[in-house]
């Protein structure tokens, strides 16, 4: 029994099919089938059901596919902290941003100041069908979609309703949604992060906002409210936007409407030192 034996089996067992398994490894179907005759000869147990040319893995296949993807992972881990021991100035952070984006990208221009040898790979969308792919740390506000226990909690953030100067609500110093329930709405486009928070605080309020415009971007949601064609909900700071000058952010008094910016990295992965790093400076960074 060997590590490549091992790592074949976890793709045939992942597919449960061979010329599949045999494409993504690039190699032959006969060389993937010797390869499981003699694992299942030195198990002394067969690891599939064989149904003519179809495969599935049995009882005791799930049992040492289960075992195998602990081995291979704890290899894995290991070598990259022994590699992460020899060379962490020149790493790559692969970063997904959710949310805050201009917040995130004010802090990653103040780290590259101090590391310039570390680079990142950001990433602003996803796709929406899985969370299965290759990053080290998220930056979100919604964490439903993740199956991970490991997060940290960067900062929150009150989240006020926007009102154009010539507005007469304007000269209120907090809201009520019965306030704004004849008021035209302008929202980020619905799927957003902060747009599943804003519609989820509503329901809790039994508020139906009347949605006028959907935007694809902050700085347009802003705008439109600064022309006075509507009124909509911003973040406190994460936008990275000067709002005093020209609308009136008013607190909600319904409800506490609030988001947090948080940080996901996924179970079982190696943090790089310099992953780590990042971390440790964009919490201080966020908090001081």
């Amino acid at each position: 029994m060997d590590l490549l034996q091992l790592k074949y089996f976890q793709v045939i067992a992942r597919t449960e099919n061979m010329t599949n398994a045999a494409k993504q490894l690039h190699v032959t179907q006969s060389a993937l089938s010797k390869s499981i005759a003699l694992l299942e000869m030195d198990l002394g147990v067969k690891l599939f059901d064989r149904k003519g040319r179809s495969i599935k893995l049995n009882y005791c296949g799930n049992i040492f596919l289960k075992r195998v993807d602990s081995i291979l992972n704890l290899l894995d881990t290991s070598t990259k902290e022994i590699k992460d021991l020899a060379c962490s100035e020149f790493d790559q952070i692969k970063l997904i941003v959710l949310t805050a984006s201009g917040l995130i990208l004010d802090v990653l221009s103040e780290f590259k100041k101090l590391h310039p040898n570390i680079s990142f790979k950001l990433m602003q969308h996803v796709p929406k069908s899985t969370f299965d792919y290759d990053f080290d740390i998220c930056i979100t506000s919604y964490c439903f979609e993740f199956k991970s226990s490991n997060y940290e909690v960067l900062t929150s953030e009150e989240i006020f309703i926007g009102i154009p100067y010539n507005n007469p609500l304007s000269k209120l110093n907090s809201i009520y949604f019965k306030d704004v329930q004849d008021e035209n709405f302008i929202c980020l486009e619905e799927g957003t992060n902060f747009r599943k928070i804003t519609d989820r605080f509503c329901n809790y309020a039994d508020f139906e906002p009347n949605v006028c415009f959907e935007c694809d971007s902050p700085s347009t949601v802003y705008n439109l409210i600064k022309e006075g064609h509507g009124v909509g909900f911003i973040p406190e700071k994460s936008w990275c936007i000067d709002y005093e000058s020209s609308i009136k952010l008013l607190p909600i008094n319904d409800i506490r409407c609030e988001q947090f910016i948080e940080l996901y990295w996924t179970d079982n992965k190696f943090l790089n030192k310099s992953t780590r790093m990042f971390i440790d400076f964009i919490k201080n960074y966020l908090n001081k």
